[in-house]
Order: structure tokens, then C-alpha cells, then sequence
């Protein structure tokens, strides 16, 4: 069974939310609106794991560390309503925080996808991708080059 992975964290989400509840619109009924809970909204099965045919590779853990080091300086903002009284510390750690988040995107997943699949197109003799390893998809091959993106840019 897929684990439950948020590619919009929850830490964000309760922001928004009123008792963990959040209103969504759905795009793609166009006049769709309904109300989830922040556990149920933005999540997909195993969006941060990949999975070959011998091996699994969890990306989650390093979301969540991310996620605990930036959640106190998001709280005080949210408490004092104010991003004046940020250290320079704290500004750098929100900046790098919003490009995880668009890196973690379903669009920015897509984009390594699209982004591949035009180079195969014009360079067909070049190999796409450095993970070539036995028994993985090309979705999944796409989504371990973003999940790597982001662990090399992250982990210190």
C-alpha cells in the first residue's frame, strides 16, 4: 500500500485551514468546491518514493526534516503577523523553504518529465538520464532526478 506523501505540507496548509479544515476548488470540474482536512489535501501515494524492481528509495525524510527546521520561524510569523522582525537567518531560511516548495511541486515534477522527453526527441543517440538503474520506469527515473535535485541542494 503507497504511503501518503504531501507535496503542499501540512505545516503550510493549517495556515489556511480553520479546525484542520481547508475549502478546495477543484480545477478540473471548474466550479467543484469542497471542503477536506489538511491530512486529505495535496497528498498523493508515494510521491517521494521511488521504486524500482529491487530496491526503494523514501524521499520524505528529508522533507520532513526541512519542514521541522522552518516550522518555529513560520509559526512566530503567523503569531506576530509580521516578517519585519526576521533575522537575516530566518529570511534565508524562508527563501530556501518557498524554492523547496516549488521544487516539490507536481508542476516542477512534470517539468523534469517534459524537459526529458524534448531532449530524447532532439538528442536521441544522448543518454537522458545518469539513473539508469535495472528495473526503473521512466516516471520513476524522473522523479528520482527531482528527488535528487532536491536532496543535493538540501543536505549539509
Amino acid at each position: 500500500m503507497p504511503e501518503r506523501h504531501h507535496y503542499v505540507p501540512r505545516l503550510l496548509l493549517n495556515g489556511f485551514s480553520h479546525q484542520e479544515k481547508i475549502w478546495l476548488y477543484d480545477k478540473q470540474a471548474r466550479s467543484k468546491a469542497f471542503r477536506t482536512n489538511t491530512i486529505n489535501a495535496f497528498v498523493e501515494g508515494d510521491f517521494n518514493t521511488v521504486s524500482g524492481e529491487d530496491f526503494k528509495i523514501e524521499g520524505e525524510e528529508l522533507f520532513g526534516r526541512i519542514e521541522t527546521a522552518v516550522a518555529p520561524i513560520i509559526y512566530a510569523i503567523r503569531k506576530r503577523n509580521d516578517l519585519c522582525q526576521l533575522s537575516d537567518d530566518e529570511k534565508l531560511a524562508i527563501a530556501q523553504f518557498a524554492a523547496l516548495q516549488h521544487l516539490r511541486s507536481k508542476q516542477s515534477r512534470r517539468f523534469f518529465s517534459v524537459f526529458r522527453e524534448e531532449m530524447q526527441r532532439r538528442f536521441p543517440d544522448i543518454p537522458q538520464s545518469k539513473f539508469d538503474l535495472p528495473g526503473l520506469s521512466q516516471f520513476e527515473a524522473d522523479k528520482f532526478t527531482s528527488l535528487d535535485l532536491v536532496a543535493k541542494l538540501w543536505v549539509n
